[in-house]
């Protein structure tokens, strides 16, 4: 019994050490594997040395590329926006940037009118003035009456600058029909405005319906710009409300003040009386702004335009402060 039992304790640690037929085929399948590997390993390290060469330059390329595209991007944008113009246009930057600023200088110049007023202008010296007129971007000639001719003459053919006929300067003491009639002459002329100098006397309370009806009639006339000017110096706070209302009934376009050579600081004091009461009707002003810093205190102050005898003067100031080359007045 003690046999059969050792027997049995044998078999049994036999089949504890016997490999079952699945995991020997596994092994055996292991062994095939390795040696294969071992039969291919020369072939497939130099096929993986190729993988990894052709993976490291592509992701070099790439590299490349995304620094280039990152550096050009980064000059892109270190460059102003006149450069930026520049390339566009196939421009010197410096010519950009001048033509941004002639650009600007005349939409300030548009403001302004060349007062021709006084007597004694040649035709030598109306020529030039027109010419300098064109070439620094003027908004329009305010002539007398006597020089439409003149200024007619010299601008030829060209149309991109206005003229205004100023009627009855400085005071305004011409009778409206004499008024009226230049006003009528100068239109038959072809201007493209007119505006007409009202006596200060006119402004006062007890001429108010007389006012009124001449104003209605300048109103009334058709395809020319239409403005009156008052002496703003001899008027008052009153007269200002009186015909700032009037004007704005009447249809007329604007209302230019005049003022002679004041301070800069009555002129600022009169203006801030008559923006308090202006309302919707556009304000010019008439005076002897020299400069360009008169000019930046009539606009700060709101004013739509600005005639003046020294507009040329005012236009090569500007021209010379802003390094603008490629315009010559005379």
């Amino acid at each position: 019994m003690f046999g059969l039992k050792l027997k049995k304790r044998a078999e049994t640690v036999e089949e504890k050490t016997v490999v079952p037929a699945a995991e020997e085929q596994d092994i055996n399948v292991t062994q095939e594997t390795f040696a294969i590997a071992e039969d291919l390993s020369a072939p497939q390290d130099t096929a993986m040395a190729t993988v990894i060469s052709d993976s490291a330059i592509t992701n070099n390329r790439e590299t490349e590329i995304v620094n280039t595209e990152n550096k050009a991007e980064k000059q892109d944008k270190s460059k102003t926006d006149f450069s930026r113009l520049a390339d566009i246009l196939n421009k010197d930057e410096n010519a950009v940037l001048e033509e941004c600023k002639l650009f600007q200088i005349r939409n300030v110049m548009s403001r302004l009118s060349k007062a021709v007023v006084r007597h004694g202008i040649e035709s030598g010296d109306m020529k030039t003035l027109v010419k300098n007129a064109v070439s620094s971007g003027l908004g329009e000639i305010a002539a007398s009456p006597a020089y439409l001719g003149g200024v007619a003459k010299s601008l030829g053919g060209e149309d991109n600058l206005k003229v205004c006929a100023v009627v009855d300067f400085p005071f305004g003491e011409s009778s409206f029909k004499v008024k009226f009639s230049e006003i009528k002459n100068s239109v038959k002329k072809g201007v493209d405005g007119v505006l007409t100098v009202i006596n200060t006397a006119a402004l006062k309370k007890e001429n108010a319906k007389s006012l009124k009806k001449e104003l209605k009639k300048i109103g009334k006339l058709k395809n020319v710009d239409k403005g009156i000017a008052v002496n703003a110096e001899d008027a008052e706070f009153g007269d200002f409300k009186q015909v700032l209302k009037l004007t704005e009934k009447a249809n007329i376009g604007y209302i230019a003040f005049l003022f002679g050579n004041v301070t800069e600081t009555e002129l600022v004091a009169k203006m801030k009386e008559i923006n308090a009461v202006k309302g919707k009707t556009p304000v010019k002003v008439m005076a002897n702004v020299e400069n360009v810093q008169g000019v930046k205190t009539l606009i700060s102050l709101g004013v739509n335009g600005i005639i003046t005898p020294y507009a040329d003067d005012i236009a090569k100031e500007l021209f010379k402060e802003f390094g603008i080359k490629s315009v010559k007045l005379v």
